[in-house]
């Protein structure tokens, strides 16, 4: 064959992309891996084996069936290696959720206890306290904010003050809820192109048309941001935000309507912002 590489991959994806349009599944996978440079050349030259040589095949259903199967191979192999590199911050978000968080015990909550103190000077807002946490040479490590009227403190984190957290980008990510979506039955919709940027978002629900996810591509194919949600009894519990810049996490009281944690970490995994409500 005189085809460089690139060339009969791109081939490849093209064919792949045109005959699996009515596959949900499939095709929202190779939106997202459609660009052959994405790829990884064990990949390609796998598809390639599996698919090009029966493209002279005269039986179209053949050719599905070859490229169908290659590319699910890739797939799992892909999930299977994103599954060993998974972590969550569950323990120490459950921590943070369920201490019974007061003014007397968050400095031990929030590991700021060996820090040094400085209250900042009140503003006209007499609800709202501001206290600096530095470490022996003088850098400031966290602020915390302390809002009286809401009951709500919020910790901005500059060091390695709290546990370091797993940070998984958005591909992955991805990979993550289209895993979901096929175990689940999840319905795939497509939420348009964004006028301003040709990005493309496409929504996944459940049998009770609840927004499992929603996934937004990049005009070039790349994931750009994926938000996740997760339901109890018919209302919203958790959302999971990732995008190439961080990773936020937000819990909601269902009883209330209001929100109980958020955190939020960097593509570092440090733990930069928590929002909590405290008890008087």
């Amino acid at each position: 064959m005189t085809d460089s590489v690139e060339s009969k991959s791109e081939k490849v994806n093209n064919e792949i992309l045109s005959r699996l349009a009515n596959d949900d599944y499939l095709l929202s996978k190779i939106v997202s891996m459609r660009q052959y440079r994405k790829l990884t050349k064990e990949d390609i030259n796998y598809i390639i084996r599996n698919a090009e040589a029966k493209t002279i095949a005269a039986d179209t259903t053949e050719v599905d069936s070859i490229i169908k199967d290659a590319v699910k191979n890739v797939i799992i192999n892909s999930e299977k290696c994103i599954e060993k590199s998974i972590t969550t911050d569950t323990d120490f978000t459950s921590i943070i959720l369920n201490a019974n968080l007061t003014l007397e015990n968050f400095e031990d909550i929030f590991c700021l206890r060996e820090l040094k103190a400085i209250e900042l000077p009140t503003s006209s807002d007499e609800a709202m306290r501001s206290i600096r946490y530095k470490d022996n040479d003088g850098i400031t490590l966290a602020i915390v904010q302390i809002n009286t009227d809401c009951n709500k403190i919020r910790l901005q984190s500059f060091g390695d003050v709290l546990p370091k957290q797993k940070f998984i980008n958005p591909q992955q990510v991805n990979y993550r809820v289209m895993s979901k979506s096929k175990s689940n039955n999840w319905t795939t919709e497509y939420g348009g192109v964004n006028q301003f940027d040709g990005s493309i978002e496409i929504r996944y629900k459940d049998e009770n048309e609840n927004v499992m996810a929603a996934v937004i591509f990049k005009s070039d194919g790349n994931v750009d941001t994926v938000v996740e949600y997760e339901y109890e009894d018919g209302k919203k519990t958790q959302m999971f935000h990732t995008s190439q810049y961080g990773h936020s996490k937000t819990v909601y009281d269902t009883v209330t309507d209001s929100t109980r944690l958020i955190l939020d970490i960097d593509t570092d995994g440090n733990i930069c912002s928590i929002t909590r409500g405290f008890k008087n």
